[in-house]
């Protein structure tokens, strides 16, 4: 299993021919009280260039806080490091460091960051995260790499409604306005190389990446295991979609990169509020990861869909169950015999076809798929 920590959700979605190039921050907290133990948010925006934003805002309420950032006329592509920082009268208590990202040239990168109670007065040093109450050293660049526009127009511009302006916007929506893109490519460049490349070898989708576990537990209980059966992945090439209650796009994208997973190896990916149990084994925690039994999912790398997970567009009620295997308050583990994946999304979905059930908040052989 790859180790490192990290609460980063990336949710890409394409936003009509209007220019929504921007980065969307979400700052969330199950447990912490406004004002009673932070009164204030401090956001930080870095990148080659320097400090692109500092700003401190009064919070107005309650949870989720949005704030908006998009590019201005700087370098195109440069890396924007962004902090946020909890405070109580003007004193820090609290400071959570989230891993590089870019910009993507017609897009809204939604980053969802979660401020815990159990890091209140934790003091790390410079640039190091706190999770779970712990000073987590490893930060990772789990940027999309885009052709954006770079650079960072204004500072934090705290408001009520997280409207882009040319900084960070303070607010509860985060829409993104702009105006007319101007000739710029707001699709998604994701052809897929069929054909043999320069080598002679076919390039096709990259690694035999499959989902390999399920968690579908109490409460935020809830993790997906993946397992590279072939060669090497690149993971920053792939992501995971999840389809809710039986829609027919995506309600929330989460990137897996910017690692590679050697073979045989697996990648957990769970919900950042589940059960220490499973944070232990966890390799990327985001609150993206909140299916119930009727909630499908796709596994794409390069564009291209690899494996999936019920059926998309298909609502099944409580859940998918046939053969005594459900998708719902269950455990469910590839059997091993599967080494690729189901790239057909819409098809038929029989959980006992390819896979073992075990009971509820079973998580022992989570990250260890076939070991």
């Amino acid at each position: 299993m790859v180790r490192f920590l990290s609460v980063l959700t990336v949710s890409v979605s394409l936003l009509g021919c209007a220019d929504q190039t921007a980065i969307v921050l979400e700052v969330t907290s199950s447990d912490l009280d406004v004002p009673a133990d932070i009164d204030q948010l401090h956001f930080v925006a870095t990148g080659a260039s320097g400090v692109m934003a500092d700003r401190t805002t009064d919070l107005p309420g309650g949870w989720p806080q949005t704030f908006a950032l998009r590019p201005g006329n700087a370098a195109a592509d440069e890396a924007v490091d962004l902090q946020v920082e909890g405070l109580l009268a003007g004193r820090r208590r609290l400071r959570r460091v989230l891993p590089t990202t870019r910009f993507v040239r017609g897009r809204t990168v939604t980053l969802s960051v979660e401020l815990e109670r159990a890091c209140l007065d934790v003091d790390c040093p410079a640039g190091v995260d706190c999770r779970a109450g712990m000073c987590v050293g490893a930060q990772l660049d789990a940027g999309m790499d885009g052709g954006a526009d770079g650079g960072i127009d204004g500072g934090l511009d705290a408001g009520t409604d997280a409207a882009v302006d040319g900084g960070f916007d303070a607010g509860t929506d985060a829409a993104v306005d702009g105006g007319s893109d101007g000739g710029s490519d707001v699709g998604t460049d994701a052809e897929t190389d069929s054909g043999v490349d320069d080598a002679g070898f076919d390039a096709g989708p990259p690694g035999n990446l499959i989902l390999s576990e399920y968690v579908e537990g109490t409460a935020n209980n809830k993790a997906l295991e993946l397992a590279a059966r072939g060669g090497v992945v690149d993971l920053s090439a792939c992501e995971l979609r999840r389809f809710t209650n039986g829609a027919a796009t995506a309600s929330a994208v989460i990137a897996l990169g910017p690692s590679s997973l050697a073979a045989g190896s697996t990648f957990v990916v769970c919900h950042s509020s589940a059960a220490p149990e499973i944070l232990a084994r966890c390799d990327l925690m985001t609150a993206s990861v909140n299916h119930n039994g009727d909630d499908a999912y796709e596994l794409v790398c390069d564009g291209t869909v690899v494996d999936s997970f019920g059926r998309v567009g298909e609502d099944p009620g409580a859940a998918w169950t046939a053969g005594g295997v459900t998708t719902r308050d269950a455990t469910l583990r590839r059997k091993c015999a599967v080494t690729s994946g189901d790239a057909d999304a819409s098809d038929p979905f029989d959980p006992s076809v390819q896979w073992d059930a075990f009971p509820t908040d079973e998580f022992t052989g989570l990250g260890a798929h076939c070991s």
